[in-house]
């Protein structure tokens, strides 16, 4: 029986293709690797806030111009027609702030130090 050594599915015999991820099957899976060597392989990503908006027109802006550059962006604080606007979190890797930053400012005009960027659920450096 094949299997995809993707998502480790096992299909009838007449299958060489996984319907779900698309990889090609295999006859024999592969070892399925430790805890220890996936954790390893991960990485942490710490998101820093670039700006915060009052509406979301400012910040699908940014998120343009930032991913148009390679920069990944989250952004927190979407609302629909029917519920109010609290303001919209742009956050960035933090690796990737100073570039944010010089693209903010390009787009933006200067950037506000007062609002000086933080760790995402921290508190401003003071």
């Amino acid at each position: 029986m094949p299997f995809c050594p993707q998502c480790r599915t096992e299909y009838r015999p007449e299958y060489t293709q996984c319907s779900d991820c698309g990889e090609w099957l295999v006859a024999v899976l592969p070892e399925a690797s430790t805890l220890e060597e996936e954790e390893a392989g991960q990485q942490t990503i710490h998101l820093v806030k670039l700006a915060e908006f009052l509406t979301p027109v400012e910040s699908e802006m940014l998120r343009e111009l930032l991913q148009q550059n390679g920069i990944e962006v989250v952004v927190r604080g979407y609302a629909d027609a029917i519920s109010p606007l609290h303001g919209v979190t742009v956050l960035v890797a933090e690796p990737h702030l100073q570039r944010a930053i010089e693209l903010y400012e390009a787009f933006f005009g200067e950037f506000d130090r007062e609002d000086e960027p933080m760790g995402f659920d921290q508190e401003p450096y003071q």
